[in-house]
C-alpha cells in the first residue's frame, strides 16, 4: 500500500468516524426518506446501560442526518420538579451528589450550561442539547415566582405546545427552505474530497491542479461555514456560543465541513413530543406505532425503584402524567387515533405465546407473571385465552 493510499484510507476511517451521531438513550430519533417521508432510526449501537446511543448517517450523498427527539427529563408539577430516579453523575469539581428534586418554593435557580441545567452550582440534569437545557432552564425560572395555579396553566400551555403538529410543520418547513444551500455545498465538497481529489491522483495531474484544487477547496470551506452560521441562526438564535464553536471547527475541519449539516439538523426538533414530530414527517403507520408507545408509557408507568422522598416524588410525578395523558389523548383525538385502538394487544408472534405485556408488548408463554423488562409489569392474557 502506497503512502497515498494509506492516506485515502485514514480519510475514510475519520469520516465514517464523523458520520456516527450520539443520542440520549430514550431519544426517538428520525432520519429522511423518500419521497419527503422519513423514518424511525433503529437503536444504534449502546455500549453502556444507560449510555448514548450512536446512529450512523448516511455516508454517501445526498447526505441526510438524522433528528433527535428527547424523551421526558423529568417530572414537573406546580409545586416542583423531580429528576429520574437514578441521577446523572455529579459535576466536574462537584462537592455534592446531584439533587433529585426541587420545590419551587425553595430558594435556588436554574441555569444552562451547555447541555446541562443546573441548580444553583450542582449539576440537576442532562439533556441531548444546549438549545434544549435552555429552554427547560428558562422555563423552570418563569416558574418560579407564579403561584401555583399559574404555574399549571403555563404547564398546560407547555404540554400543548409539545404536541402542537402547526409548530412541527413550520419547523419543518424553514428547514427546508433555509437548508438546501448548505445542503449543496456540503455535498459538492464531498465530491472534492472523495471523488475529483482521488481522481486526479489516480490520473498523476495532481502535481498541475493541486493550486486550483487547493483554492476551489478554501472557498468552498469557507462557503459552507458560512451558511452553516446562517442557518443555525435562523434555527437558534439564542446559541450564539455554540454556533461560533461549530463554525470555528466547520472552518478548519474539512470532515466536520462535509457532515455541517448534522450539527443543524439533529436537534431540528428537540422540545417536541416524539409522537407530534411523527405525525408530520413519517407515513401514517409509523405515527402510529410511535403514538401507541407513548400511549402505553403512559399508561403503564415503571415503578419507582426506591423509596426515598416517596411523598413529593410520587405526587409530583402523578401530576406530571395524568395531565401530560390528558394532553396526550386529546392530540390523539385530533389526530383521529382514538387511545382504544392504539393499546390493542399485538398480533401473536406463535401458538405458544398466551401474554403479553402491556407496555412493550413482549410476549411470553406463560399466563401469569410480570415482564422481564419492564420490572413489575404484569403481563395480559391474549384475547382468546
Amino acid at each position: 500500500m502506497t503512502d497515498l493510499e494509506l492516506f485515502f484510507l485514514v480519510l475514510a476511517v475519520f469520516y465514517l468516524l464523523q458520520c456516527l451521531v450520539w443520542v440520549p438513550p430514550d431519544a426517538v430519533c428520525f432520519r429522511p426518506g423518500w419521497r419527503g417521508k422519513w423514518r424511525v432510526a433503529p437503536a444504534g449501537l449502546q455500549f453502556a446501560e444507560g449510555g448514548s446511543r450512536g446512529l450512523f448517517t448516511a455516508p454517501f450523498p445526498p447526505l441526510n442526518g438524522l433528528a433527535a427527539c428527547e424523551g421526558s427529563l423529568f417530572s414537573i408539577s406546580p409545586a416542583g420538579v423531580v429528576a429520574p430516579a437514578a441521577p446523572p453523575r455529579p459535576a466536574v469539581g462537584s462537592p455534592k451528589p446531584a439533587p433529585r428534586q426541587a420545590r419551587f418554593a425553595e430558594p435556588g435557580k436554574f441555569s444552562a450550561a451547555t447541555n446541562e441545567i443546573h441548580l444553583g452550582k450542582l449539576l440537576f440534569v442532562r439533556t441531548a442539547s444546549a438549545p434544549s437545557a435552555r429552554h427547560w432552564a428558562e422555563l423552570l425560572e418563569t416558574l418560579r415566582p407564579m403561584s401555583p395555579e399559574r404555574r399549571e396553566a403555563e404547564l398546560q400551555r407547555e404540554f400543548a405546545r409539545q404536541l402542537s403538529t402547526d409548530e412541527v410543520t413550520a419547523r419543518l418547513n424553514s428547514w427546508r427552505e433555509n437548508s438546501f444551500n448548505l445542503r449543496l455545498a456540503c455535498n459538492s465538497l464531498f465530491a472534492v474530497l472523495f471523488v475529483l481529489l482521488p481522481f486526479h491522483v489516480w490520473r498523476q495531474i495532481i502535481a498541475h491542479t493541486w493550486p486550483l484544487l487547493g483554492a476551489y477547496y478554501l472557498a468552498h470551506i469557507l462557503l459552507i461555514a458560512w451558511l452553516f452560521r446562517r442557518l443555525h441562526r435562523s434555527l437558534y438564535p439564542k446559541e450564539s456560543e455554540a454556533r461560533w464553536v461549530n463554525t470555528l471547527l466547520i472552518a478548519t475541519y474539512p470532515l466536520g465541513a462535509v457532515r455541517a449539516l448534522d450539527v443543524v439538523q439533529r436537534d431540528l426538533f428537540n422540545g417536541y413530543h416524539p409522537a407530534a414530530v411523527a405525525a408530520v414527517l413519517c407515513d401514517a403507520a409509523t405515527a402510529r406505532q410511535v403514538a401507541s408507545r407513548t400511549l402505553r408509557e403512559v399508561r403503564f408507568p415503571l415503578p419507582e425503584s426506591s423509596e426515598l422522598e416517596a411523598g413529593f416524588r410520587r405526587e409530583t410525578q402523578e401530576w406530571f402524567r395524568a395531565h401530560m395523558g390528558q394532553a396526550f389523548e386529546k392530540f390523539l383525538r385530533k389526530e383521529k387515533a382514538p387511545p382504544e385502538e392504539l393499546l390493542q394487544p399485538p398480533a401473536r408472534l406463535s401458538e405458544s405465546c398466551r401474554a403479553y405485556c402491556p407496555r412493550c408488548c413482549g410476549q411470553f408463554v406463560v399466563v401469569e407473571g410480570t415482564c422481564s423488562d419492564c420490572a413489575g409489569i404484569a403481563l395480559v392474557r391474549f384475547p382468546a385465552d
